[in-house]
């Protein structure tokens, strides 16, 4: 087992959304000094100082508020759970943070790109972004879609799904980035065009539950580091006890995962690896947990892989 160490609460200055922190974490992605977090929950995006234990700041994605009540909250968020940074380009001089909604209920398709400085601060006005087209089209491609993770391989984008139901698909899907980014900045509707492939998974179990993507970042070299949690129900849409959580090693290939558990009951849903100076082949895993209820606050833990 890895064991992992809790880093920080997730606790939040409430500013005028009044959240005292994070509670359902969905992704982590990282630029310069800022730690990005997505929750699905929310309608807005969590920014941390990275190296810092003081509390995050909530920057506003989408306008409007949700219900407070659990299921009617369940009912209208749209469900944002997954974040990475794309690399400067020719739309984004600096790059820019995705944000990728888990298109498993019709209404959850919507995303943005917000442009980043040198110093990974977000830098303008965000870019609202429909994956609904997109959307449509794989769901010709995966059982049960439910995108929980976004990383750039090179010229790809990759986006995992999870099959967290009884006829859930644990898949990698690949994007061309090229082809995402233009239709991103020339349309914002995301489409079947910039479809590449699509990589089936088998991930194993944890105490006699399937383990499911949540999560997936790229480590230079071209190692994917996946995390996967084992939550106990057959339905895409409504929760369950969390069994245990793991992490997989994989290279650019979509080859066979190497698979190690971690010695943690909580949910963990984002993952970002950065290496160790002075250790070669050793990279320190960023983790962050979703409680999967409103009163329970999120985590970020920290853990060690041999690549």
């Amino acid at each position: 087992m890895l064991e992992v160490k809790k880093i920080r609460d997730l606790t939040m200055n409430k500013g005028d959304l009044g959240a005292a922190y994070v509670s359902a974490a969905s992704g982590i992605a990282v630029a310069g000094k800022y730690a990005y977090v997505v929750a699905d929950d929310q309608m807005c995006l969590a920014c941390f100082d990275f190296d810092a234990g003081t509390p995050g700041d909530w920057i506003r994605l989408f306008s409007g508020d949700l219900p407070h009540d659990h299921m009617a909250r369940k009912s209208k968020k749209p469900d944002l759970e997954a974040i990475c940074v794309l690399p400067p380009n020719k739309y984004a001089a600096h790059g820019a943070l995705l944000v990728v909604p888990s298109g498993s209920k019709e209404w959850r398709s919507k995303g943005c790109l917000l442009p980043i400085d040198t110093n990974g601060k977000i830098a303008s006005e965000l870019l609202p972004l429909s994956f609904s087209g997109l959307f449509s089209f794989l769901g010709t491609k995966v059982s049960k879609l439910n995108i929980e993770g976004a990383a750039v391989l090179g010229e790809k984008l990759l986006l995992a799904n999870r099959g967290n139901s009884r006829d859930g698909d644990n898949a990698v899907i690949v994007l061309s980035l090229n082809d995402f980014l233009y239709q991103a900045y020339d349309t914002h509707e995301i489409n079947s065009k910039s479809f590449l492939a699509v990589h089936h998974k088998e991930l194993g179990k944890v105490n006699g539950v399937a383990l499911s993507f949540t999560d997936l970042c790229v480590l230079p070299g071209d190692r994917i580091i996946y995390c996967a949690a084992a939550e106990a129900t057959n339905d895409d849409y409504m929760d369950g006890a969390c069994a245990g959580s793991a992490i997989a090693i994989g290279d650019g290939k979509f080859q066979d995962l190497r698979m190690q558990i971690l010695n943690t009951r909580l949910k963990v849903e984002g993952v970002y690896a950065r290496s160790v100076p002075g250790k070669p082949g050793v990279a320190e895993l960023i983790l962050v947990t979703d409680g999967d209820a409103d009163a329970s606050i999120g985590g970020m833990l920290s853990t060690f892989v041999t690549l």
